[in-house]
Protein backbone atom coordinates (compact mmCIF):
# COMPACT_ATOMS: atom_id res chain seq x y z
CA UNK A 1 0.00 0.00 0.00
CA UNK A 2 2.49 2.58 0.98
CA UNK A 3 4.54 1.82 -1.99
CA UNK A 4 1.57 2.51 -4.70
CA UNK A 5 1.18 5.99 -2.73
CA UNK A 6 4.77 6.62 -3.06
CA UNK A 7 4.53 5.81 -6.82
CA UNK A 8 1.33 7.95 -7.21
CA UNK A 9 2.85 10.78 -5.59
CA UNK A 10 6.10 10.45 -7.63
CA UNK A 11 3.75 10.43 -11.09
CA UNK A 12 1.79 13.70 -9.58
CA UNK A 13 5.13 15.29 -9.03
CA UNK A 14 5.70 14.55 -12.81
CA UNK A 15 2.93 15.81 -13.75
CA UNK A 16 3.54 18.85 -12.05
CA UNK A 17 6.81 18.97 -13.39
CA UNK A 18 5.94 18.88 -17.05
CA UNK A 19 3.22 21.33 -17.11
CA UNK A 20 5.47 24.24 -15.40
CA UNK A 21 8.47 23.35 -17.91
CA UNK A 22 6.11 24.31 -20.70
CA UNK A 23 5.85 28.12 -19.02
CA UNK A 24 8.34 29.24 -21.58
CA UNK A 25 7.84 33.57 -21.07
CA UNK A 26 7.72 35.69 -18.91
CA UNK A 27 7.61 40.01 -19.01
CA UNK A 28 8.93 42.01 -15.74
CA UNK A 29 8.12 45.47 -14.56
CA UNK A 30 11.36 47.45 -15.44
CA UNK A 31 12.83 48.29 -12.39
CA UNK A 32 13.69 51.64 -11.64
CA UNK A 33 14.44 52.01 -7.92
CA UNK A 34 17.92 50.75 -5.56
CA UNK A 35 20.12 52.33 -2.88
CA UNK A 36 24.03 52.31 -2.29
CA UNK A 37 24.95 49.39 -0.03
CA UNK A 38 28.59 49.20 -0.35
CA UNK A 39 28.62 45.87 0.91
CA UNK A 40 32.71 45.42 -0.05
CA UNK A 41 34.39 48.15 1.92
CA UNK A 42 31.66 49.67 4.52
CA UNK A 43 29.07 46.95 5.73
CA UNK A 44 30.19 43.71 7.85
CA UNK A 45 29.41 40.53 6.79
CA UNK A 46 27.14 39.45 9.71
CA UNK A 47 25.17 42.82 8.52
CA UNK A 48 24.50 42.16 4.65
CA UNK A 49 21.70 39.62 4.99
CA UNK A 50 19.69 41.47 7.08
CA UNK A 51 20.74 44.99 4.50
CA UNK A 52 19.60 42.59 1.35
CA UNK A 53 16.13 42.24 3.56
CA UNK A 54 15.99 45.88 4.11
CA UNK A 55 16.88 46.46 1.08
CA UNK A 56 14.21 44.10 -0.84
CA UNK A 57 11.25 44.95 1.90
CA UNK A 58 11.56 48.68 1.01
CA UNK A 59 10.85 47.77 -2.66
CA UNK A 60 14.37 48.36 -3.82
CA UNK A 61 15.59 46.28 -6.71
CA UNK A 62 18.95 47.54 -7.42
CA UNK A 63 22.28 48.35 -4.90
CA UNK A 64 25.05 49.77 -6.30
CA UNK A 65 28.42 47.71 -4.89
CA UNK A 66 31.63 49.28 -4.85
CA UNK A 67 34.90 46.97 -6.10
CA UNK A 68 37.79 49.35 -5.10
CA UNK A 69 40.71 48.14 -7.68
CA UNK A 70 43.34 48.65 -4.63
CA UNK A 71 40.87 46.63 -1.94
CA UNK A 72 40.47 43.81 -3.99
CA UNK A 73 43.66 43.80 -5.63
CA UNK A 74 46.05 45.12 -3.60
CA UNK A 75 49.74 44.07 -5.09
CA UNK A 76 49.87 42.52 -8.60
CA UNK A 77 48.72 39.24 -9.19
CA UNK A 78 47.25 39.26 -5.72
CA UNK A 79 43.49 39.21 -5.22
CA UNK A 80 41.25 39.32 -2.32
CA UNK A 81 37.78 38.39 -2.97
CA UNK A 82 36.69 36.06 -0.59
CA UNK A 83 34.69 39.77 0.90
CA UNK A 84 33.25 40.38 -2.37
CA UNK A 85 31.95 37.00 -3.04
CA UNK A 86 30.38 37.05 -0.13
CA UNK A 87 28.85 40.23 -0.05
CA UNK A 88 27.34 38.86 -3.71
CA UNK A 89 26.21 35.92 -2.48
CA UNK A 90 23.86 38.06 0.48
CA UNK A 91 22.88 40.30 -2.75
CA UNK A 92 21.39 37.16 -4.17
CA UNK A 93 20.15 35.86 -1.13
CA UNK A 94 17.19 38.55 -1.67
CA UNK A 95 17.41 38.70 -5.60
CA UNK A 96 18.91 42.20 -5.47
CA UNK A 97 20.27 42.96 -8.87
CA UNK A 98 23.82 45.12 -8.80
CA UNK A 99 25.39 47.98 -10.24
CA UNK A 100 29.02 47.29 -10.16
CA UNK A 101 31.18 50.72 -9.33
CA UNK A 102 34.55 49.59 -10.73
CA UNK A 103 37.22 52.25 -9.27
CA UNK A 104 39.82 53.71 -8.55
CA UNK A 105 43.59 52.90 -9.33
CA UNK A 106 45.17 50.65 -7.27
CA UNK A 107 48.29 52.27 -5.76
CA UNK A 108 50.46 49.80 -7.75
CA UNK A 109 48.72 50.07 -11.37
CA UNK A 110 48.37 53.75 -10.87
CA UNK A 111 49.99 55.59 -14.15
CA UNK A 112 51.29 57.70 -11.00
CA UNK A 113 52.70 54.86 -8.60
CA UNK A 114 54.96 57.09 -6.67
CA UNK A 115 52.37 59.38 -5.73
CA UNK A 116 51.46 57.79 -2.47
CA UNK A 117 47.69 57.75 -1.36
CA UNK A 118 46.94 59.96 -4.48
CA UNK A 119 48.26 57.44 -6.60
CA UNK A 120 44.41 56.02 -6.89
CA UNK A 121 43.10 59.14 -8.49
CA UNK A 122 45.48 59.10 -11.29
CA UNK A 123 44.79 57.68 -14.70
CA UNK A 124 45.38 53.83 -14.65
CA UNK A 125 48.26 51.47 -16.41
CA UNK A 126 45.13 50.72 -18.80
CA UNK A 127 46.75 47.24 -19.37
CA UNK A 128 46.83 46.62 -15.51
CA UNK A 129 43.14 48.22 -15.66
CA UNK A 130 41.91 46.14 -18.29
CA UNK A 131 43.11 42.66 -17.00
CA UNK A 132 41.40 43.92 -13.41
CA UNK A 133 38.29 44.52 -15.14
CA UNK A 134 37.90 41.14 -17.24
CA UNK A 135 38.94 39.59 -13.62
CA UNK A 136 35.81 41.10 -11.81
CA UNK A 137 33.56 40.49 -14.77
CA UNK A 138 34.68 36.83 -15.34
CA UNK A 139 34.33 36.11 -11.09
CA UNK A 140 31.05 37.88 -10.95
CA UNK A 141 29.61 38.04 -14.71
CA UNK A 142 26.90 35.55 -13.87
CA UNK A 143 25.15 37.78 -11.41
CA UNK A 144 26.57 41.78 -12.17
CA UNK A 145 25.16 42.64 -15.17
CA UNK A 146 25.81 46.33 -14.85
CA UNK A 147 28.52 48.66 -14.55
CA UNK A 148 29.58 51.62 -13.77
CA UNK A 149 33.11 53.12 -14.74
CA UNK A 150 34.47 54.99 -11.66
CA UNK A 151 33.16 57.31 -9.01
CA UNK A 152 32.82 61.01 -9.74
CA UNK A 153 35.72 61.34 -12.31
CA UNK A 154 34.76 65.22 -12.61
CA UNK A 155 36.18 65.67 -9.05
CA UNK A 156 38.46 62.41 -8.27
CA UNK A 157 41.22 62.77 -10.57
CA UNK A 158 44.42 63.83 -10.48
CA UNK A 159 46.33 66.11 -10.98
CA UNK A 160 42.85 67.76 -12.52
CA UNK A 161 40.01 66.64 -13.94
CA UNK A 162 40.69 65.88 -17.43
CA UNK A 163 37.59 63.91 -19.58
CA UNK A 164 39.61 63.15 -22.45
CA UNK A 165 41.87 60.87 -20.15
CA UNK A 166 38.60 59.66 -18.54
CA UNK A 167 37.23 58.80 -21.79
CA UNK A 168 40.35 56.51 -22.36
CA UNK A 169 39.69 54.68 -19.02
CA UNK A 170 35.95 54.25 -20.52
CA UNK A 171 36.20 53.35 -23.66
CA UNK A 172 39.06 50.47 -22.95
CA UNK A 173 36.67 49.35 -19.80
CA UNK A 174 33.65 49.16 -22.05
CA UNK A 175 35.29 47.13 -24.71
CA UNK A 176 36.89 44.71 -22.03
CA UNK A 177 33.48 44.22 -20.34
CA UNK A 178 31.69 43.50 -23.86
CA UNK A 179 34.07 41.12 -25.21
CA UNK A 180 33.53 39.16 -22.23
CA UNK A 181 29.80 39.64 -21.64
CA UNK A 182 28.39 41.14 -24.61
CA UNK A 183 25.12 41.37 -22.70
CA UNK A 184 26.37 43.68 -19.64
CA UNK A 185 25.55 47.04 -20.30
CA UNK A 186 28.12 49.68 -19.43
CA UNK A 187 27.88 53.74 -17.85
CA UNK A 188 29.81 56.28 -17.23
CA UNK A 189 30.81 57.44 -13.65
CA UNK A 190 28.41 59.34 -11.96
CA UNK A 191 29.72 63.36 -11.87
CA UNK A 192 28.89 64.91 -8.57
CA UNK A 193 26.33 67.22 -10.47
CA UNK A 194 24.69 67.20 -13.59
CA UNK A 195 28.30 68.45 -15.18
CA UNK A 196 27.05 68.91 -19.10
CA UNK A 197 30.15 70.29 -20.35
CA UNK A 198 32.23 67.55 -18.66
CA UNK A 199 30.11 64.95 -19.85
CA UNK A 200 29.77 66.60 -23.27
CA UNK A 201 33.65 66.23 -23.73
CA UNK A 202 34.01 62.94 -22.68
CA UNK A 203 31.06 61.57 -24.79
CA UNK A 204 32.95 63.14 -27.82
CA UNK A 205 35.41 61.05 -30.14
CA UNK A 206 33.85 57.75 -29.32
CA UNK A 207 32.99 58.08 -25.74
CA UNK A 208 28.94 58.09 -27.04
CA UNK A 209 29.30 54.76 -28.75
CA UNK A 210 31.23 53.41 -25.43
CA UNK A 211 28.09 53.48 -22.64
CA UNK A 212 24.84 52.25 -22.60
CA UNK A 213 24.01 54.77 -20.00
CA UNK A 214 25.41 58.15 -18.34
CA UNK A 215 25.35 58.47 -14.75
CA UNK A 216 24.63 61.43 -12.59
CA UNK A 217 24.99 62.51 -9.21
CA UNK A 218 22.22 64.51 -7.51
CA UNK A 219 23.39 66.85 -4.23
CA UNK A 220 21.20 70.11 -3.84
CA UNK A 221 22.54 70.71 -0.09
CA UNK A 222 19.53 71.35 1.96
CA UNK A 223 16.98 72.40 -0.43
CA UNK A 224 14.57 70.30 -2.14
CA UNK A 225 14.66 69.06 -5.77
CA UNK A 226 12.88 71.67 -7.06
CA UNK A 227 14.16 74.56 -4.72
CA UNK A 228 17.27 75.46 -6.12
CA UNK A 229 16.67 78.31 -9.14
CA UNK A 230 20.35 77.13 -10.53
CA UNK A 231 19.67 73.15 -9.56
CA UNK A 232 16.16 72.01 -10.23
CA UNK A 233 16.76 68.32 -10.81
CA UNK A 234 13.63 67.73 -13.11
CA UNK A 235 15.07 70.71 -15.31
CA UNK A 236 18.86 70.02 -15.21
CA UNK A 237 17.62 66.37 -16.74
CA UNK A 238 15.90 67.80 -19.51
CA UNK A 239 19.08 69.90 -20.09
CA UNK A 240 21.00 66.70 -19.98
CA UNK A 241 18.08 64.78 -22.64
CA UNK A 242 17.73 67.45 -25.16
CA UNK A 243 21.12 69.50 -25.03
CA UNK A 244 23.53 66.14 -25.21
CA UNK A 245 21.74 63.04 -25.64
CA UNK A 246 19.27 63.73 -28.38
CA UNK A 247 21.70 65.42 -30.34
CA UNK A 248 23.59 62.39 -30.39
CA UNK A 249 20.76 60.11 -31.09
CA UNK A 250 19.67 59.08 -28.18
CA UNK A 251 19.09 55.90 -27.11
CA UNK A 252 20.73 55.50 -24.47
CA UNK A 253 19.39 55.64 -20.70
CA UNK A 254 20.39 58.10 -17.73
CA UNK A 255 21.17 56.24 -14.13
CA UNK A 256 21.24 58.73 -11.06
CA UNK A 257 24.02 56.43 -9.61
CA UNK A 258 23.93 58.71 -5.72
CA UNK A 259 21.56 61.55 -5.16
CA UNK A 260 21.11 62.11 -0.86
CA UNK A 261 20.19 64.77 1.93
CA UNK A 262 21.57 64.46 5.02
CA UNK A 263 18.96 64.14 7.90
CA UNK A 264 21.00 66.25 10.14
CA UNK A 265 20.51 68.95 8.13
CA UNK A 266 17.47 69.00 7.46
CA UNK A 267 15.75 66.55 9.86
CA UNK A 268 14.52 63.37 9.55
CA UNK A 269 10.98 63.77 8.87
CA UNK A 270 12.12 66.11 6.26
CA UNK A 271 14.55 63.90 4.71
CA UNK A 272 12.02 61.46 4.03
CA UNK A 273 10.25 64.14 1.94
CA UNK A 274 12.55 65.44 -0.35
CA UNK A 275 13.74 61.63 -1.24
CA UNK A 276 10.15 60.95 -2.15
CA UNK A 277 9.88 64.44 -4.15
CA UNK A 278 13.14 64.03 -5.79
CA UNK A 279 12.35 60.43 -7.03
CA UNK A 280 8.78 61.20 -8.20
CA UNK A 281 10.61 64.23 -10.43
CA UNK A 282 13.18 61.87 -11.77
CA UNK A 283 10.30 59.28 -13.08
CA UNK A 284 9.28 62.38 -15.09
CA UNK A 285 11.93 61.76 -17.70
CA UNK A 286 12.06 58.88 -19.72
CA UNK A 287 15.10 58.30 -20.33
CA UNK A 288 16.07 58.06 -16.16
CA UNK A 289 16.64 53.96 -15.46
CA UNK A 290 18.08 53.75 -12.49
CA UNK A 291 17.44 56.15 -9.56
CA UNK A 292 19.62 54.65 -6.70
CA UNK A 293 19.17 56.69 -3.03
CA UNK A 294 22.36 57.78 -1.55
CA UNK A 295 23.08 56.00 1.50
CA UNK A 296 21.54 52.62 2.84
CA UNK A 297 22.15 53.57 5.83
CA UNK A 298 24.01 56.50 8.02
CA UNK A 299 28.02 56.49 8.45
CA UNK A 300 30.70 58.00 10.75
CA UNK A 301 30.97 61.49 9.90
CA UNK A 302 27.27 61.48 7.99
CA UNK A 303 23.53 61.36 8.22
CA UNK A 304 22.29 60.53 4.16
CA UNK A 305 21.06 57.06 4.79
CA UNK A 306 17.36 55.73 5.21
CA UNK A 307 18.59 53.92 7.90
CA UNK A 308 20.30 54.46 11.01
CA UNK A 309 24.01 53.00 11.19
CA UNK A 310 22.62 49.42 12.84
CA UNK A 311 19.85 49.07 10.03
CA UNK A 312 16.97 50.74 12.52
CA UNK A 313 14.71 52.83 9.32
CA UNK A 314 14.32 56.37 9.65
CA UNK A 315 11.21 57.82 8.36
CA UNK A 316 13.00 58.36 5.00
CA UNK A 317 12.98 54.15 4.47
CA UNK A 318 9.26 54.19 5.00
CA UNK A 319 8.89 57.30 2.52
CA UNK A 320 11.14 55.62 0.06
CA UNK A 321 8.93 52.07 0.54
CA UNK A 322 5.92 54.37 0.02
CA UNK A 323 6.47 56.04 -2.89
CA UNK A 324 8.45 53.09 -4.83
CA UNK A 325 4.79 51.14 -4.13
CA UNK A 326 2.69 53.84 -5.52
CA UNK A 327 4.93 54.43 -8.42
CA UNK A 328 6.24 51.25 -9.49
CA UNK A 329 6.66 50.96 -13.38
CA UNK A 330 4.02 53.75 -14.18
CA UNK A 331 4.72 56.19 -16.79
CA UNK A 332 4.35 59.77 -16.74
CA UNK A 333 1.06 60.49 -18.63
CA UNK A 334 0.32 64.46 -17.54
CA UNK A 335 1.39 66.68 -15.14
CA UNK A 336 0.01 69.99 -13.96
CA UNK A 337 2.59 72.85 -12.35
CA UNK A 338 -0.06 75.16 -10.98
CA UNK A 339 0.36 78.56 -10.46
CA UNK A 340 1.70 78.70 -6.80
CA UNK A 341 4.34 75.60 -7.59
CA UNK A 342 1.88 73.30 -6.37
CA UNK A 343 2.65 69.95 -8.17
CA UNK A 344 -0.18 67.11 -9.65
CA UNK A 345 1.75 64.40 -11.46
CA UNK A 346 -0.17 61.99 -13.42
CA UNK A 347 1.22 58.23 -14.01
CA UNK A 348 -0.44 55.91 -15.51
CA UNK A 349 0.04 52.36 -16.80
CA UNK A 350 -2.77 49.21 -17.33
CA UNK A 351 -3.35 48.65 -13.61
CA UNK A 352 -4.82 52.13 -13.33
CA UNK A 353 -3.71 55.90 -12.40
CA UNK A 354 -2.22 57.53 -9.57
CA UNK A 355 -0.81 61.43 -8.80
CA UNK A 356 1.23 62.25 -6.77
CA UNK A 357 0.72 65.46 -5.27
CA UNK A 358 2.47 68.24 -3.00
CA UNK A 359 3.88 72.32 -2.70
CA UNK A 360 7.20 72.78 -1.81
CA UNK A 361 7.19 75.97 0.14
CA UNK A 362 4.36 75.56 1.93
CA UNK A 363 0.61 74.57 2.36
CA UNK A 364 -1.77 75.80 -0.48
CA UNK A 365 -5.33 75.05 -1.35
CA UNK A 366 -6.07 75.00 -5.16
CA UNK A 367 -8.57 74.04 -7.55
CA UNK A 368 -8.28 72.67 -10.90
CA UNK A 369 -10.35 69.71 -13.02
CA UNK A 370 -9.20 66.08 -13.41
CA UNK A 371 -10.60 63.53 -15.89
CA UNK A 372 -11.55 61.19 -13.28
CA UNK A 373 -14.57 59.06 -11.51
CA UNK A 374 -13.32 60.07 -8.07
CA UNK A 375 -10.05 60.57 -6.02
CA UNK A 376 -8.55 58.52 -2.69
CA UNK A 377 -5.62 59.59 -1.24
CA UNK A 378 -2.76 58.11 0.74
CA UNK A 379 0.30 59.96 2.42
CA UNK A 380 3.89 58.75 3.38
CA UNK A 381 2.68 56.22 5.82
CA UNK A 382 0.42 54.40 3.99
CA UNK A 383 -3.17 56.25 6.05
CA UNK A 384 -6.37 57.49 3.62
CA UNK A 385 -6.16 61.13 4.12
CA UNK A 386 -8.98 61.99 1.51
CA UNK A 387 -10.70 63.74 3.66
CA UNK A 388 -8.06 66.26 4.46
CA UNK A 389 -6.45 67.04 1.55
CA UNK A 390 -9.90 66.71 -1.07
CA UNK A 391 -11.80 70.25 -0.01
CA UNK A 392 -14.29 69.62 -2.88
CA UNK A 393 -15.23 67.29 -5.51
CA UNK A 394 -17.63 68.20 -8.11
CA UNK A 395 -17.20 65.62 -11.60
CA UNK A 396 -13.57 66.36 -11.43
CA UNK A 397 -13.72 69.92 -10.21
CA UNK A 398 -11.40 69.55 -7.01
CA UNK A 399 -9.93 72.38 -4.56
CA UNK A 400 -7.07 69.81 -3.42
CA UNK A 401 -4.80 70.90 -0.01
CA UNK A 402 -1.47 70.44 -0.89
CA UNK A 403 1.80 70.37 1.57
CA UNK A 404 5.76 69.65 1.33
CA UNK A 405 5.12 65.36 1.81
CA UNK A 406 3.55 64.44 -1.29
CA UNK A 407 0.17 62.35 -1.34
CA UNK A 408 -0.03 59.64 -3.69
CA UNK A 409 -4.04 59.76 -5.45
CA UNK A 410 -5.85 57.26 -6.91
CA UNK A 411 -7.91 58.07 -9.75
CA UNK A 412 -10.56 55.73 -10.96
CA UNK A 413 -11.34 55.92 -14.87
CA UNK A 414 -8.62 58.51 -15.38
CA UNK A 415 -8.15 59.87 -19.06
CA UNK A 416 -6.69 62.69 -21.23
CA UNK A 417 -9.73 64.33 -22.97
CA UNK A 418 -9.49 64.82 -26.01
CA UNK A 419 -8.89 68.93 -25.63
CA UNK A 420 -6.65 69.06 -23.07
CA UNK A 421 -4.52 66.07 -24.99
CA UNK A 422 -4.65 69.00 -27.73
CA UNK A 423 -3.63 71.69 -25.16
CA UNK A 424 -0.79 69.66 -24.35
CA UNK A 425 0.72 68.84 -27.43
CA UNK A 426 0.21 73.00 -29.12
CA UNK A 427 1.31 74.20 -25.70
CA UNK A 428 4.96 75.71 -26.30
CA UNK A 429 7.73 73.59 -25.00
CA UNK A 430 10.00 75.39 -21.99
CA UNK A 431 12.83 77.32 -22.70
CA UNK A 432 16.24 74.78 -22.06
CA UNK A 433 19.73 76.14 -21.69
CA UNK A 434 19.86 77.85 -24.96
CA UNK A 435 17.84 75.66 -27.26
CA UNK A 436 14.85 77.09 -29.05
CA UNK A 437 10.84 76.13 -28.14
CA UNK A 438 10.89 75.78 -32.25
CA UNK A 439 14.17 73.27 -32.24
CA UNK A 440 13.07 71.31 -28.95
CA UNK A 441 9.58 70.65 -30.50
CA UNK A 442 11.02 69.23 -34.10
CA UNK A 443 13.46 67.19 -31.85
CA UNK A 444 10.35 65.80 -29.94
CA UNK A 445 8.10 65.97 -33.06
CA UNK A 446 10.85 63.32 -34.21
CA UNK A 447 11.56 61.54 -31.91
CA UNK A 448 11.84 57.39 -32.14
CA UNK A 449 10.80 55.55 -28.82
CA UNK A 450 13.11 53.04 -27.14
CA UNK A 451 12.54 49.62 -27.00
CA UNK A 452 14.49 47.93 -24.98
CA UNK A 453 15.02 43.81 -23.21
CA UNK A 454 16.90 40.90 -22.78
CA UNK A 455 16.72 37.19 -24.57
CA UNK A 456 17.24 35.46 -21.58
CA UNK A 457 17.55 31.47 -21.88
CA UNK A 458 16.12 29.36 -19.54
CA UNK A 459 18.37 29.50 -16.79
CA UNK A 460 18.52 33.83 -17.05
CA UNK A 461 21.71 34.02 -19.17
CA UNK A 462 21.49 36.26 -21.56
CA UNK A 463 21.34 34.60 -25.11
CA UNK A 464 22.46 35.74 -28.22
CA UNK A 465 19.82 35.79 -30.86
CA UNK A 466 17.72 37.36 -33.09
CA UNK A 467 14.73 39.75 -32.92
CA UNK A 468 12.29 40.31 -35.51
CA UNK A 469 10.08 43.54 -35.76
CA UNK A 470 6.27 43.05 -36.46
CA UNK A 471 3.88 46.53 -37.18
CA UNK A 472 0.69 47.01 -37.47
CA UNK A 473 -0.18 48.54 -40.84
CA UNK A 474 -3.89 49.09 -41.33
CA UNK A 475 -5.19 46.18 -39.14
CA UNK A 476 -2.67 43.76 -40.73
CA UNK A 477 0.67 42.84 -39.03
CA UNK A 478 3.74 43.38 -41.26
CA UNK A 479 6.98 42.31 -40.66
CA UNK A 480 9.40 45.33 -40.46
CA UNK A 481 12.58 44.45 -40.26
CA UNK A 482 15.13 41.96 -38.16
CA UNK A 483 18.23 42.27 -35.98
CA UNK A 484 20.76 40.11 -34.40
CA UNK A 485 21.35 40.79 -31.07
CA UNK A 486 24.06 40.14 -28.25
CA UNK A 487 21.41 39.32 -25.44
CA UNK A 488 20.83 43.01 -24.65
CA UNK A 489 18.94 45.04 -27.20
CA UNK A 490 17.75 48.56 -28.10
CA UNK A 491 15.59 49.72 -30.85
CA UNK A 492 14.65 52.78 -32.01
CA UNK A 493 10.66 53.05 -33.49
CA UNK A 494 8.63 55.64 -34.51
CA UNK A 495 5.18 55.76 -33.26
CA UNK A 496 3.33 52.93 -33.58
CA UNK A 497 1.51 49.14 -32.44
CA UNK A 498 4.29 46.45 -32.12
CA UNK A 499 5.11 43.05 -31.65
CA UNK A 500 8.75 41.40 -31.17
CA UNK A 501 9.72 37.91 -32.15
CA UNK A 502 12.26 36.02 -30.24
CA UNK A 503 14.73 33.45 -31.75
CA UNK A 504 17.65 32.31 -30.48
CA UNK A 505 19.98 28.48 -31.29
CA UNK A 506 18.47 25.60 -29.17
CA UNK A 507 15.66 27.72 -28.11
CA UNK A 508 11.91 27.59 -28.66
CA UNK A 509 11.06 30.72 -30.50
CA UNK A 510 8.81 33.53 -28.89
CA UNK A 511 6.54 36.07 -29.32
CA UNK A 512 5.89 39.68 -27.47
CA UNK A 513 1.96 40.67 -26.53
CA UNK A 514 1.48 43.26 -28.83
CA UNK A 515 2.39 47.41 -27.24
CA UNK A 516 1.97 50.83 -28.27
CA UNK A 517 4.89 53.35 -28.51
CA UNK A 518 4.17 57.24 -28.47
CA UNK A 519 6.37 59.84 -28.63
CA UNK A 520 9.70 59.84 -26.81
CA UNK A 521 8.22 56.94 -24.65
CA UNK A 522 10.52 53.81 -24.12
CA UNK A 523 9.16 50.11 -23.40
CA UNK A 524 11.28 47.33 -21.69
CA UNK A 525 10.64 43.89 -22.63
CA UNK A 526 12.53 41.12 -21.33
CA UNK A 527 11.78 37.31 -22.44
CA UNK A 528 13.13 34.13 -21.30
CA UNK A 529 13.28 31.54 -24.12
CA UNK A 530 12.13 27.81 -22.79
CA UNK A 531 15.61 25.94 -23.71
CA UNK A 532 14.33 23.31 -27.13
CA UNK A 533 15.88 19.71 -25.38
CA UNK A 534 14.08 20.29 -22.12
CA UNK A 535 11.03 21.56 -24.33
CA UNK A 536 11.20 18.05 -25.98
CA UNK A 537 12.30 16.23 -23.11
CA UNK A 538 9.10 17.65 -21.29
CA UNK A 539 7.16 17.16 -23.86
CA UNK A 540 8.45 13.23 -24.23
CA UNK A 541 8.10 12.80 -20.54
CA UNK A 542 4.40 14.08 -20.82
CA UNK A 543 3.61 11.59 -23.28
CA UNK A 544 5.43 9.12 -21.51
CA UNK A 545 3.31 9.59 -18.63
CA UNK A 546 0.36 9.77 -20.67
CA UNK A 547 0.71 5.94 -22.25
CA UNK A 548 1.73 5.13 -18.58
CA UNK A 549 -1.87 5.88 -17.69
CA UNK A 550 -3.70 4.63 -21.19
CA UNK A 551 -1.72 0.99 -20.79
CA UNK A 552 -2.49 0.75 -17.03
CA UNK A 553 -6.43 1.17 -17.73
CA UNK A 554 -6.07 -1.29 -20.58
CA UNK A 555 -4.24 -3.67 -18.32
CA UNK A 556 -6.95 -3.50 -15.70
CA UNK A 557 -9.79 -3.56 -18.21
CA UNK A 558 -7.99 -6.83 -20.23
CA UNK A 559 -7.73 -8.56 -16.64
CA UNK A 560 -11.37 -8.12 -16.13
CA UNK A 561 -12.48 -9.18 -19.23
Amino acid sequence: MGSKKTRNVLIELLLIFFALANLSIFSVAKGYYGANSLYIIRVMPAQRYIASQRLKDMGAEWAREEFNWQTLNPARGRYDLANADQAIRAYQSQGIKVVGLITYSSLWGSSNPGAGTDAQFYKPNITYWNQYISVLVRRYGHYVKHWEIWNEPNAFWKPAPNPEDYRDILVNAYDTIKSIDPAAQVASGGTTYIDGDYISRYLNDGGWEHLDAISIHYYPGAVGPESNPANKLREELSKLVYNIMIPRGGGKEIWITEMGWQSHDIGEEAQGEVISRAIILARTINEVGKIMVYNLRDETGNSYGLMRNRLQPKPAYNYYKETVKNLGSKRISQWFDLDNNSKFYIFNDAGGAVAAAWNPDRNQITGFHVNASGMTCYDLNGADVTSSVVMSWNNGDVTFSFGPRPVFCQLPDYHIAKADQEKINDEPFEQVAGVSSDELKTKANNLFATVSGTIYSHFKNPTKGEVTIFQENKGKWKKLKKVAVAGSYRLQLPEGKYFLSLDAPGHLSTKTKPFSVKGDSDVNVQASLFNSWIAYASLAGGLLVLIFFVLKYTLRKSKKT
